[in-house]
């Protein structure tokens, strides 16, 4: 799953694969701004049925906060 989130933003963002890694922090990230944390909670609800609520969203800082929000297996 960690690799499906990673992707998802990388796209989203229209970035290089590689760029993204579980330690990236949205300020490494110069177009990584709050319309762009919108879509990116679009897209992983949409593909992969994650339910972030805008006020947990306010805190994410990283992709490793996006990653607290997967189901553990």
């Amino acid at each position: 799953m960690k690799e499906k989130i990673i992707k998802i933003i990388t796209e989203t963002l229209n970035l290089s694969n590689g760029t993204i890694t579980e330690t990236t922090e949205i300020s490494d990230i110069e177009n990584w701004d709050s319309m762009m944390q919108l879509m990116i909670l679009s897209e992983l609800q949409e593909q992969l049925g994650l339910d972030i609520s805008i006020e947990d969203a306010i805190e994410i800082k990283s992709v490793a906060d996006f990653l607290k929000y997967v189901p553990k297996e």
